[in-house]
């Protein structure tokens, strides 16, 4: 005899789907710096890496004292990671 099993005891969703659900902030960043690697490993985009590490540590550090002067509460600093990486990428030789 087979068992029934109700819709409702199995569970909706995977571990790796929920974990993308709860941390998908983290998703772009990691998109952007797998393009900027692929990128720079294949047709060398950058003028170097300290320009990149530069830009990036700079709006990073950024980020934290504005959002600490201004809002008074820590941010998740993906969106600085990405503005790090947006302005090595511009400040590349053409």
């Amino acid at each position: 005899m087979q068992k029934e099993y109700k819709l409702e005891c199995i569970p909706a969703t995977t571990s790796l789907s929920q974990w993308l659900k709860d941390n998908f902030q983290y998703i772009p960043p990691a998109f952007l710096t797998l393009i900027l690697l692929v990128g720079q490993f294949t047709f060398g985009i950058l003028d170097s890496y300290v320009t990149l590490v530069a830009a990036i540590t700079t709006a990073i550090i950024a980020e934290i004292i504005l959002a600490r002067i201004v809002l008074g509460t820590w941010k998740n600093l993906a969106s600085a990671y990405i503005t790090g990486i947006s302005v090595a990428f511009s400040s590349a030789p053409m």
